[in-house]
């Protein structure tokens, strides 16, 4: 009986943890402009993906912040990045908070010409 009790009780945790991995956001931008995207967690990592990306990199580096706090809740996350690096044609910037250092990638889109810009 407890047995069942804890595997029950077990089911229900992860399978609220595993919704929450695949989730929907929405960014505002400062001219009231709305960008959806969706987070998936892969493995220690998250993919987001927007469905329109902002075209001003100021504008997506305030759209990655916005992901970096719907992800982490993480309230004390400087809002300007302190460095930025390239790794494997990525654009990386690192986000610094009061305990954790968050690095936010914008990959290229080599494969479209039409959707270049979009991360």
């Amino acid at each position: 009986m407890n047995r069942a009790i804890f595997f029950v009780v077990f089911y229900m945790l992860s399978t609220g943890y595993c919704s929450a991995q695949n989730s929907e956001f929405t960014f505002i931008d400062d001219e009231a402009q709305n960008y959806r995207y969706t987070v998936v967690q892969a493995g220690d990592n998250y993919n987001f993906k927007f469905d329109t990306a902002p075209l001003e990199n100021t504008t997506k580096l305030k759209a990655g912040y916005h992901v970096l706090q719907s992800i982490y809740k993480d309230s004390s996350i400087n809002k300007t990045y302190s460095e930025h690096y390239i790794r494997e044609r990525a654009r990386c910037y690192v986000f610094d908070s009061s305990w954790h250092t968050y690095s936010l990638c914008f990959l290229p889109n080599d494969f479209s010409v039409k959707h270049k810009g979009r991360f």
